[in-house]
């Protein structure tokens, strides 16, 4: 519906007449018109509690939502290589890996499935379903990460507190699909009875996603301010200029915000007006990409163990193996005609080589150049 010369009217834009799309094919005279219409995606969809008047945004709404989404899609395939790469163990490292995983399939679904399964309705159920399931646990997984943060701050009422990594995937993975599976067994019909594959508006079954989401942004508000709090009282914060504190507390943000899932709070302002549907879009699009930016390639410790990784395999390369088919014969070491085109591999017994077997992963890396 849109606002014309101040009444509502039925928007058009993308809505085509079906062959012979009369409503009563008997009589072409009925007032009646059958027609299909080709609603854009919207990332802002996922919070919408109703039919907001935003037909004349769909379409720039629309890029926005591909544009960002591809590019986080894209991200996060780097962001998973390079996190299973390094091949590290922490609770910290898991969460952001499983987070990653998270965000990764409910945007591959969204984008895949919300608009373009419309037309097969168990197919569109299914789709709404998993959707549901996959941002369900992406907000999970943020929880998680607010958990830890508040864990790790120290504070005295979860001092007692052991949560390990079981629990955490426990709660990323299990929370979701009994909320989904609950959802269904209550009323099926809203996941195949809303205007896109997903959670139907007209019954409220939207707020099967909103309301835990709403619960969860509670906490990670919570965690941000304890976490900003903490960070200001640090001694060596206390100590820098007014332009390096600010500029330290907006990195801090940036941080944390798409971690715990701040950027959703716009979310809640997407019914108000379009231009939050704007905001959100395009912060929540990007999220993938956010992750890969701040808390991969941000992280020291995931960088100094890339450098390590690549540095290896550099110097075993180096030192192992080397390729040299015009390399003459050494004394007693002679080469029949037949193997005098394969490479000859090189072990070197020097000094080096010694020292290199004697180093630890991080004196390596500082042996070579």
């Amino acid at each position: 519906m849109i606002e014309s010369e101040g009444r509502l009217a039925w928007s058009t834009d993308g809505c085509t007449r079906k062959d012979g799309g009369y409503d009563n094919e008997d009589n072409e005279d009925d007032d009646v018109i059958i027609c299909s219409c080709n609603h854009l995606t919207n990332f802002a969809i996922l919070m919408l509690t109703d039919d907001v008047n935003s037909a004349n945004h769909d379409k720039r709404l629309s890029i926005i939502t591909y544009i960002g989404t591809s590019i986080s899609i894209v991200s996060l395939i780097i962001a998973l290589i390079i996190l299973f790469s390094v091949r590290i163990l922490s609770t910290r490292i898991f969460l952001i890996k499983n987070q990653c995983i998270a965000i990764f399939i409910a945007q591959v679904l969204f984008i895949s499935g919300v608009e373009h399964a419309r037309n097969i309705k168990v197919l569109c159920g299914l789709v709404a379903g998993f959707t549901h399931y996959a941002f369900l646990s992406v907000f999970c997984w943020m929880l998680g990460q607010g958990i830890y943060i508040l864990l790790q701050l120290g504070y005295q009422m979860l001092s007692k507190v052991r949560v390990g990594k079981w629990h955490y995937a426990l709660f990323g993975w299990g929370i979701p699909a009994v909320i989904v599976g609950l959802t269904a067994a209550i009323k099926s019909g809203l996941y195949t009875n809303g205007s896109y594959c997903w959670l139907s508006t007209e019954q409220g079954g939207v707020w099967a996603s909103i309301g835990p989401v709403i619960a969860i942004l509670v906490v990670s508000i919570s965690a941000f301010f304890c976490a900003m709090r903490s960070f200001s009282s640090v001694k060596a914060f206390k100590n820098k200029s007014e332009m390096n504190k600010l500029w330290s507390s907006l990195r801090a943000v940036a941080i944390l915000a798409p971690t715990i899932g701040l950027t959703w709070l716009f979310g809640i302002f997407v019914n108000l007006h379009v231009s939050f549907q704007y905001i959100f879009a395009i912060l929540n699009s990007l999220q993938g990409f956010f992750l890969l930016v701040f808390q991969v390639a941000a992280n020291e410790e995931i960088r100094t163990k890339l450098k390590l990784r690549v540095r290896r395999v550099v110097a075993t390369d180096i030192v192992l193996t080397s390729e040299r088919p015009s390399a003459p014969a050494q004394p007693g070491c002679s080469r029949t005609e037949k193997d005098k085109h394969l490479p000859m591999r090189v072990f070197v017994t020097t000094t080096a080589t010694t020292e290199i077997q004697s180093k630890t992963i991080g004196e390596v890396a500082n042996f070579m150049p």
